[in-house]
């Protein structure tokens, strides 16, 4: 189970009452065995990259066998896995695995799911199941039809206010990452049937590639905000509005943050890429304050954004701001969020 999102919530006092990089090549108590294969015979050699190895093209060589088959053995907690076969150095999603999403660059990431009904991230269908709603509308802002994601909790109705998420997805995905991939609307039916959570509405757009700046900040900020307001019944003030990211999001989330305090009231930055030329440099020379309650999560093997991350906390110190700071295993994957 990932439980950074659960941490997240619970933390979050007005919505409520990780795996990381490890030995995987190896047997150990609750972990889960499973053989990768692949068919290729003209390769010389192929390696499994995912979530499981940061990545890794060279990290968990196969083993060829006879027929141009490849296999590898990997040991995993519970989890939903993203993968790839890289032969002779190039990528390959699984032909023999249907399950694949979107890699956000033009191609598929193959899945691998572990885990028992027990798991958060599992369809039960023994839970009230919230509904899940792709909306388009006309945005001014952009001058054409927008889309986003809503997530309502089982028995939503309009004579009941409701505190409000605004999840940010990654660098080159959509409205749907959150879903898709991270499965949030099982994580909410499952904690909500436990009780571990108070309901809220989740709102999820599609800012591609943007880092959430320019018309985009101007769009979820002003336009998204009014019209999920207008339409679905929001418990107004910042205090009942959030917003939380990972990756791209996560600089998202406290970009938009910082700069709305009148707007949100509670920022989560999960893994957030500040390394860009958007944010980190302009502050190393000019004060950096934030007005709203933020809580930092990062992996320590997150080979992409802990040493960004570590900088913004150097600058967030030096101005003095107060805010929670959490590292744990875990790398930039999903299992961590």
């Amino acid at each position: 189970m990932r439980k950074i999102m659960l941490y997240a919530g619970i933390v979050t006092g007005m919505m409520l009452a990780g795996c990381g990089a490890n030995n995987y090549t190896k047997p150990a108590d609750g972990k889960i065995e499973h053989q990768f294969s692949y068919t290729d015979s003209d390769a010389e050699e192929v390696f499994l990259a995912g979530e499981m190895n940061d990545w890794n093209p060279k990290a968990l060589p196969m083993k060829a066998g006879d027929d141009g088959g490849w296999t590898a053995t990997v040991y995993l907690d519970e989890g939903v896995y993203q993968y790839k076969f890289v032969a002779d150095g190039v990528w390959k999603f699984d032909p023999a695995n249907p399950d694949k999403i979107d890699d956000g660059f033009g191609g598929f990431n193959s899945m691998l799911v572990l885990g028992t009904n027990d798991a958060g991230f599992i369809y039960r269908p023994d839970v009230p199941h919230g509904l899940l709603t792709n909306i388009a509308f006309q945005s001014k802002t952009f001058g054409k039809k927008e889309t986003f994601n809503i997530y309502l909790p089982p028995d939503y109705n309009n004579n009941t206010r409701y505190p409000v998420l605004f999840l940010l997805h990654g660098l080159g995905q959509n409205e749907q990452q959150w879903t898709k991939q991270g499965n949030i609307q099982n994580y909410m039916d499952n904690f909500l049937a436990k009780g571990a959570i108070k309901p809220f509405i989740i709102v999820m757009p599609s800012a591609g590639k943007s880092f959430y700046t320019n018309l985009h900040e101007k769009f979820i900020v002003n336009e998204l905000y009014d019209y999920v307001a207008a339409n679905y019944a929001v418990k107004p003030g910042k205090e009942n509005t959030a917003i939380m990211g990972m990756s791209m999001g996560g600089f998202g989330a406290f970009y938009l943050a910082q700069r709305n305090p009148s707007r949100f009231g509670y920022c989560i930055s999960l893994s957030g890429y500040f390394d860009n030329q958007y944010y980190l440099n302009y502050y190393w020379d000019n004060p950096l304050i934030m007005d709203v309650k933020l809580d930092i999560y990062c992996g320590s093997e997150d080979n992409i954004c802990y040493s960004t991350v570590q900088a913004l906390k150097r600058v967030l110190d030096r101005d003095g701001n107060e805010y929670g700071y959490t590292i744990s295993p875990g790398a930039h994957t999903w299992n961590y969020w």
